[in-house]
């Protein structure tokens, strides 16, 4: 499940224009604005066959402008997203961001939370 989770985030973002790489942003040629992800998973399977998970976007930039624009694009490609996978179905929802201190003078971060459930079998 985790694999489809990653490949699904990866291509709408990449369908959207936004950089973006999962755990570390790779090369010499880092330019802003840009995103990482990361997810976590659980195990425990509820009455209702499903799962859960979490993804987080780590967003970079120069200015809060493009922070802005990018979590829009986030937000309008996962606000009640399904996948249906295997005879089940994804569901990725948008569900905050956060502002966050970079640490490095002229970048600004933030985060944003997405919400992931997969059934099994519908």
């Amino acid at each position: 499940m985790e694999q489809k989770v990653l490949e699904i985030v990866n291509n709408e973002l990449l369908a959207v224009g936004i950089r973006y790489e999962y755990g570390e942003f790779e090369g010499n040629d880092i330019a802003l604005p840009y995103m990482v992800g990361a997810y976590s998973e659980d195990d425990f399977v509820f009455e209702n066959n499903s799962t859960e998970g979490g993804f987080v976007l780590a967003v970079f930039g120069a200015s809060e402008f493009e922070l802005v624009t990018l979590t829009q694009k986030v937000k309008d490609v996962f606000t009640d997203f399904r996948y249906p996978f295997d005879g089940g179905m994804v569901y990725i929802e948008y569900t905050r961001k956060l502002p966050l201190q970079s640490g490095t003078k002229g970048i600004t971060k933030n985060e944003i939370h997405l919400d992931v459930r997969y059934w099994k079998g519908l």
